[in-house]
């Protein structure tokens, strides 16, 4: 991983920002629905999706800090270059605070996606840790994650009318190759 990256990083570094900042203050908010999908919030834009078959198929959608890790991870990916030199601290659910905090897990699906995390953290230059939020106070991502669209459009009546799309490929990032995640996934973002 560190030699990938050191292929493609380009020798430029800023200090983070000196204070964290939570999610709230950069509008950055993400859920996952066990059985439906996941949905992201980032200041007036969002994503969401409905969990794949194939997932479904593999039983990787009853694995609940799977689920609600995965939008954590592709929200870097697609709104990374906003976010870096932060420094942000996630409000999430109890099953990903003490994944983010430790940046280990016992589930080999997990530790795949800490590790494309930690790629997005360097190409970005971002730090991320994690504290509890109930779930009654996610409003607007759980909306997204359980596609109640006009419960979403009345909290957030400012939001992007489409959708921002997620890169098809994040499908497959549980299939492939995490040492070489750095190149490919950068080439595939930008194709």
């Amino acid at each position: 991983m560190w030699l990938d990256f050191f292929k493609n990083f380009n020798g430029i570094s800023v200090f983070h920002d000196r204070y964290w900042a939570t999610n709230a203050d950069v509008q950055l908010f993400t859920d996952s629905s066990g059985g439906i999908g996941f949905g992201i919030w980032f200041d007036d834009h969002w994503c969401q999706e409905w969990w794949p078959a194939e997932w479904v198929s593999k039983g990787w959608t009853k694995d609940i800090t799977l689920l609600e890790l995965f939008p954590i991870v592709v929200a870097t990916v697609v709104f990374g270059d906003r976010l870096k030199n932060r420094k942000i601290r996630f409000h999430c659910d109890t099953a990903v605070v003490s994944v983010l905090n430790s940046m280990t897990s016992k589930s080999a699906n997990v530790l795949a996606l800490l590790r494309i995390l930690t790629i997005q953290g360097l190409v970005h230059n971002c730090l991320i840790k994690a504290v509890h939020i109930p779930g009654c106070k996610n409003n607007i991502a759980d909306a997204l994650s359980r596609f109640q669209h006009m419960r979403f459009r009345r909290l957030a009546p400012s939001a992007d009318a489409e959708v921002t799309p997620m890169p098809a490929y994040l499908w497959r990032i549980l299939d492939v190759d995490v040492e070489n995640w750095f190149s490919r996934g950068s080439r595939e973002i930008h194709n």
